[in-house]
């Protein structure tokens, strides 16, 4: 059997969408792996690292960040004879023969979002580079979902065959603490994710604007060296910026919502609205394909370049219960999907 490493270099970063992803996959993954030779391979200065039974951790390098992902994680690779097993989407450029996910490929479809300033810019193309890299090289790609694999196959002409499909999930929410505040329905409208083009919180901001009757609260890591949408927070009253919040302000942030906000206008899934319907939160989401395909009729839907929207008359609008979208993932049943596609290596 061949032997795989986990690229750990995740445990290192703040987590977003991608770094829960990591995270949940692998902690699932060891409840199951008894029978994979496999490894999760982490920087020295790796502070997150969940307690593993069957997955070993073996803390390697001398460098962080990304010369340790393209430089010490690759010597790690090479003198233990390994297959690497990248779960952001990015993977050792000098090894690329590997299992790897791509979670979108936004960089690619939408080259006029490129930032402008150069470190950003220079990240930016170099996701380009590594989308580039997987499509061509890659031993196996993982996506999230139907769209984000057409995505692949039509930028990249890369054989459907090549690609599997391992979507997110949501039990994490529950497991997370909260301070279990009431519930209270008339209180706010919540939107969480990074504060980038893409994610289009100008809509929020505009709907705020012709609704100054509502309340608004945003939470969101922003990062002026990589995201340049100029958005004014604190132009209107009934609009509150958070920052960045911890789990445990997240949850409870969206248990107490009206209603969770997710106008995108591009994704590879979007966890935080079903993160937002596994706490009885009605979701008001994006209609774009990705979308539809993950949230079926459980969402309600709106046109995220439309501003002039009545959102209790969106709510009022009959959905599907939540347990359509909810029964259908599972970290679980996300692991069991990787520990047979690596089984098959």
């Amino acid at each position: 059997m061949n032997k795989f490493s986990i690229n750990g270099k995740f445990l290192t970063q703040r987590v977003t969408g991608t770094q829960r992803y990591a995270f949940e996959i692998v902690k699932s993954l060891d409840k199951i792996s008894e029978n994979l030779n496999i490894n999760l391979v982490v920087p020295k200065n790796a502070k997150n690292v969940p307690n593993m039974t069957n997955i070993k951790i073996i803390r390697y390098g001398i460098f962080t960040g990304f010369l340790w992902e393209q430089i010490s994680f690759v010597f790690y690779l090479l003198l233990n004879k390994s297959i690497s097993v990248n779960l952001c989407g990015v993977c050792p450029a000098l090894k690329p023969r590997a299992v790897t996910v791509l979670h979108d490929i936004r960089n690619c479809v939408h080259k006029e979002w490129m930032p402008t300033k150069i470190q950003a810019k220079s990240a930016a193309y170099w996701h380009v580079f590594q989308s580039w890299v997987i499509c061509k090289f890659s031993k196996k790609i993982i996506t999230v979902s139907e769209f984000s694999k057409s995505e692949i196959v039509k930028y990249y002409k890369v054989n459907t065959e090549k690609i599997s499909i391992i979507p997110n999930a949501w039990q994490h929410i529950s497991t997370s603490s909260s301070r279990s505040r009431e519930k209270n329905l008339d209180s706010y409208f919540f939107a969480m994710s990074s504060i980038a083009r893409h994610k289009n919180f100008k809509w929020v901001l505009e709907v705020a604007k012709r609704n100054l009757n509502l309340h608004f609260k945003i939470a969101g890591n922003f990062n002026p060296n990589r995201f340049e949408e100029k958005l004014d927070f604190d132009k209107f009253s009934n609009v509150e910026f958070l920052g960045y919040v911890s789990d445990e302000e997240a949850k409870d942030l969206m248990q107490n919502a009206k209603a969770f906000l997710f106008p995108s206008i591009y994704e590879g899934f979007g966890i935080p609205p079903m993160e937002a319907l596994a706490l009885g939160t009605p979701v008001i989401v994006s209609d774009i394909s990705v979308l539809r395909e993950v949230y079926g009729s459980s969402a309600h839907y709106v046109d995220p370049y439309d501003y002039d929207v009545n959102l209790d008359k969106v709510l009022a609008e009959p959905a599907a219960s939540a347990s359509e979208v909810l029964e259908e993932f599972s970290w679980e049943r996300s692991a069991r999907m990787l520990k047979e596609l690596l089984e098959c290596q």
